[in-house]
């Protein structure tokens, strides 16, 4: 059940009605019965996944002592992400190595389908097992309060990645309903829906067509479709994001922002704490620190540090490509490590020179994006060959003029051509007034007529500019 689709909106209104009709004692009964209809849509075979997961969690979080009970606690919890994510991927890589020392018969591999949303409440799990045996926490003791925790319809899927310790007791506390959090919710899905339907799928266009014909595109465009990308996936995510947390807020439940402008950090360090917020602060807190941090020393801070983006790349897929685009975030992060000078000092204190530092993070992230987005490490050699190529666009030989150029690009028309352009101003204005005020606070203290005639022009925006072609998921679905 997509976010973006008329029978999440129905869903959506169905469980917010019952959600504030029943008394406060047995709302989260509702929001559990609705998480696993939520996924029952995704797969009804992928419920027993999430019970085994939740069944698990609430056994070892209590179940025995000592570091093999430990070791088992987390091995038992994360044993189905790692066959359904990687089995394929470990037997295809020990095959090649076999392969490659002995002469072996051909291996008809199984074709394993990665449930949605596994990784997100896998981790959320694994971060709650952890905690209750360290015993920072203490374990639940309804394994339905746990249920409804990890079910919770609005970040199943793809995340934020909640820790339990909160979201439970705000899921079985209950609240009272407000006006005020209720229109923020609605504000916050209307704004998620932009960027998901406006921005992600104007991009997406682009991309797409470059991506598909790399044998044809060479220079501006496939430069055009890896910065396009960036903005592309930023806003497919931080859209779900937001129409995830604005559900939740429908509910009096608060999720934690996991997207804040990440594309204006000075620093990818600083980018880090602004993209995917829950799950760079779950890397940091179950591999970073566990592993030492940057209390043993800069030599081991970047193996720390390498590692766990190595983390990082395999947790988005099973594909040394991703390997390969989480290591390039772990080089970066040592090289800012090595040259912290550089910040102390006055070269970057100038708004334009503050600029150029965002620019610059800006194409490295792009740079590393192109392996996160091509298929295989060969593909994103690729696209960075073809990207500096100094012949023309499309070879001549192909017989293809500038404006059956643009056409392949996505671009049929002048309007086609603007309609990306003025959306990336809008997100870009967003984000940079975002930093210093809160928009929706701004705009709730408008008259009524005001507020209304601006959701009433967002709706008219979303539906006018908005793609013909409409992908249907997010991104993030398949990690």
């Amino acid at each position: 059940m997509s976010f973006i689709s008329l029978q999440y909106a129905i869903f959506l209104a169905v469980v917010f009605g019952l959600y504030w009709i029943v008394p406060r004692t047995y709302r989260w009964i509702i929001l559990l019965i609705s998480g696993y209809v939520f996924y029952a849509f995704a797969g009804a075979e992928y419920l027993l996944l999430l019970l085994y997961i939740t069944g698990f969690s609430y056994f070892w979080s209590v179940k025995g002592k000592g570091r093999l009970s430990d070791l088992l606690a987390v091995l038992f919890t994360i044993l189905p992400l790692l066959y359904f994510k990687y089995y394929v991927f470990l037997t295809e890589n020990i095959m090649r190595l076999v392969r490659a020392f002995h002469r072996v018969e051909g291996y008809d591999m199984v074709d394993i389908a990665v449930p949605l949303g596994i990784s997100f409440y896998t981790f959320s799990a694994l971060a709650y097992v952890i905690d209750c045996r360290s015993g920072k926490i203490k374990p639940f003791e309804n394994i339905f309060h746990l249920a409804a925790g990890l079910s919770f319809f609005p970040c199943l899927l793809s995340g934020p990645i909640e820790r339990q310790q909160k979201l439970v007791p705000a899921i079985v506390g209950g609240s009272d309903f407000t006006y005020e959090k209720g229109t923020w919710g609605l504000k916050t899905i209307a704004w998620g829906l932009f960027k998901k339907l406006v921005v992600a799928d104007l991009f997406g266009l682009t991309v797409d067509s470059v991506y598909s014909r790399l044998d044809m595109f060479k220079g501006w465009p496939v430069l055009l479709a890896v910065f396009m990308y960036s903005i592309q996936i930023y806003c497919d995510f931080s859209g779900y994001s937001d129409i995830a947390i604005g559900s939740a807020a429908l509910l009096g439940i608060d999720l934690d922002k996991n997207f804040d402008a990440p594309y204006l950090s000075l620093s990818i360090k600083e980018f880090w704490s602004r993209w995917h917020i829950s799950l760079s602060s779950w890397l940091r807190d179950y591999i970073y620190i566990p592993l030492g941090g940057n209390r043993k020393g800069t030599f081991l801070r970047d193996i720390n540090l390498l590692i766990t983006f190595f983390v990082s790349g395999l947790w988005h897929g099973a594909d040394w490509s991703f390997v390969v685009w989480g290591m390039m975030h772990g080089l970066f992060l040592t090289f800012e490590n090595h040259f912290s000078y550089l910040e102390k000092g006055r070269i970057f204190k100038t708004r334009p020179m503050r600029w150029l530092r965002i620019l610059l993070d800006f194409i490295l992230i792009s740079a590393a994006w192109v392996f996160f987005r091509a298929d295989t490490i060969d593909e994103a050699l690729t696209v960075f060959r073809n990207a500096v190529s100094s012949g023309p666009a499309i070879p001549p030989e192909a017989g293809v003029t500038v404006a059956d150029t643009f056409i392949l690009l996505g671009i049929d028309s002048l309007w086609d051509g603007a309609k990306p352009v003025i959306a990336f101003v809008v997100l870009f204005i967003y984000d940079v007034v975002g930093q210093k005020r809160d928009l929706w606070k701004i705009v709730s203290r408008r008259p009524r007529i005001v507020r209304w005639i601006l959701y009433i022009f967002i709706a008219i925006v979303i539906v006018f500019m908005k793609p013909e072609f409409q992908s249907a998921r997010f991104i993030y679905f398949k990690f």
